[in-house]
């Protein structure tokens, strides 16, 4: 399945979930599956492949403070 195709579902159950009225332990449950869907969302939200290193050590040097 495709990022887009889980993405969509993620959202249709979080959706689903929200439109949900629950008290007591339950809310506490229902929020951290919401917390798990946002989570899920999030990772198919990140690229594929990681950053090059050589972008990662110019972003290090250029943050480097010096004493001028």
């Amino acid at each position: 399945m495709d990022k887009e195709k889980l993405k969509k579902q993620i959202d249709g159950a979080y959706s689903m979930i929200t439109g949900i009225y629950v008290k007591g332990a339950d809310a506490k449950r229902v929020a951290m599956a919401m917390q798990n869907l946002e989570n899920a969302f999030a990772e198919l939200d990140e690229p594929d492949e990681p950053p090059a290193k050589e972008g990662k050590a110019k972003l290090e040097k250029e943050s480097e403070v010096t004493d001028g």
